[in-house]
């Protein structure tokens, strides 16, 4: 069977011819796979498995070696990547005198509150850089909170190698 494209010329005719057809007996004939496509096979579904397992062991070794600290970094660099906008740092201490502090669970509760009552939500990390708050305060002398704390993150760490242990 032939297919026969002039590119050279602005009209095209295509031609196709199919010799096939015009045969007598109808028989196409396929050659034989090679022994070798069957030795390809089986390396590519080891290489494959082992390639897979290999994924699983890093996958588990990163989770069995991070720290408190990594999780913090990654969390707050989220933070920052995906509401920096409505995010301001404040360099120095807030003073919270005169405030009800509430602690609020979720940052998207934040952006909620910051919607209802148009106040900034305000970004105070402390000097050892081991804790964030973000904070806002109302007119009503109400401070909303939300925290990432290194040591709320290794507890909640320690929390999980427990659960792991008593699942065995």
């Amino acid at each position: 069977m032939t297919l026969s494209i002039p590119l050279t010329q602005k009209t095209m005719a295509i031609d196709l011819s199919n010799k096939l057809i015009n045969t007598e007996d109808n028989l196409m004939v396929c050659s034989r796979p090679s022994p070798l496509n069957y030795i390809y096979l089986i390396i590519s579904f080891i290489l494959c498995v082992v390639g897979l397992s290999f994924i699983v062991k890093l996958i588990i070794y990163t989770n069995n070696t991070r720290t408190a600290k990594n999780v913090y970094d990654k969390e707050l660099k989220k933070l920052l990547n995906n509401y920096g906008p409505y995010i301001q740092k404040v360099d120095g201490t807030f003073n919270l005198r005169g405030y009800q502090a509430l602690k609020i669970e979720t940052f998207e509760d934040m952006l909620e509150i910051r919607d209802t009552i148009q106040q900034p939500i305000l970004m105070v990390e402390n000097t050892k850089q081991n804790g964030v708050f973000f904070i806002i305060p109302s007119n009503t002398k109400i401070l909303y909170i939300y925290s990432i704390k290194v040591s709320d993150i290794e507890k909640e760490l320690q929390k999980q190698i427990k659960d792991k242990e008593f699942d065995f």
